[in-house]
């Protein structure tokens, strides 16, 4: 009986092996099925990154460009601040440069100031340039005017600056 319990374990024992084996045989199966979904996880993820670095490029460089826009605005918006509109005559308005107009002794005179100058608005407010007008007092031929080099704009006056 002894040799039939040890048969029986026997057989036993190599049916817990083919047991194992079928079991490790499904385990390596199951095992290759997840890899495979755990690499598409994986592609799918790096391509979500890889979209979103290239979002965020995007947006880096339109960040740059708007932080170039609100520089050259600023510089216009300072460039403006340093004129003010004055009028010059009955409905002519210019711009003025502000602290344009420095004093100084003049030995044997006294005090002199300089001229005011004012600045042409077309040319400020197209090419964000400040152009000097050239005044030119007129005389009994021509009436004063105010002239823009740059521009050619003219802007009449019926009474001489002071």
């Amino acid at each position: 009986m002894s040799s039939e319990i040890g048969a029986a374990l026997s057989g036993l024992v190599g049916l817990v092996g083919v047991a194992k084996a079928a079991m490790d045989t499904r385990d390596w199966a199951k095992l290759s099925e997840t890899s495979a979904k755990l690499n598409e996880q994986i592609i799918k993820a790096q391509q979500a990154v890889i979209d979103g670095q290239s979002t965020q490029a995007a947006l880096v460089a339109k960040l740059a460009e708007a932080n170039e826009k609100i520089r050259q605005l600023e510089a216009a918006a300072a460039k403006k601040a340093e004129h003010r509109v004055v009028e010059v005559d009955e409905g002519v308005f210019v711009l003025e440069l502000l602290d344009n107009r420095e004093v100084f002794q003049v030995p044997g005179v006294g005090l002199y100031r300089t001229p005011k100058r004012y600045a042409c608005q077309p040319c400020l407010e197209v090419l964000g340039k400040s152009v000097l007008l050239r005044y030119h007092p007129g005389n009994e031929m021509c009436p004063p005017d105010l002239t823009c080099p740059s521009c050619k704009t003219s802007i009449g006056l019926s009474k001489k600056l002071t």
